[in-house]
């Protein structure tokens, strides 16, 4: 069966006793480009789950009390953008941290 995954080219040239020490050492000789990445997705969840509850707010506070029908119906139209944005950014964190954790077991065995 061929792997979608490629050894890195840093653990076919090393030599059983030049490989990293400790688990540590590996994860970030292996995947720190893709661990920073997985930070940014995260703060991006981390930010996006902010609007809802502020769009939220405002429907309350300013469509439903002005009985503003067009305000409402443009503050619900973004809290389901918002939603699905933040959706899809939680679907992206869970997959490439489970790819990128899958790719180094991989690399490993």
């Amino acid at each position: 069966m061929k792997y979608p995954f490629r050894t890195p080219f840093w653990i076919s040239n090393l030599a059983p006793d030049d490989w990293p020490k400790n688990i540590l050492s590996f994860m970030l000789k292996c995947s720190f480009k893709k661990q920073v990445v997985v930070s940014l997705i995260a703060i991006t969840v981390a930010v996006l789950s902010v609007a809802p509850i502020e769009l939220q707010r405002r429907i309350v506070n300013e469509a439903l009390e002005d009985q503003n029908l067009e305000l409402l119906y443009m503050l619900a139209s973004l809290f389901v953008v918002f939603l699905l944005l933040q959706q899809l950014a939680k679907y992206s964190l869970g997959t490439y941290q489970n790819w990128i954790g899958q790719s180094v077991i991989l690399h490993v065995r």
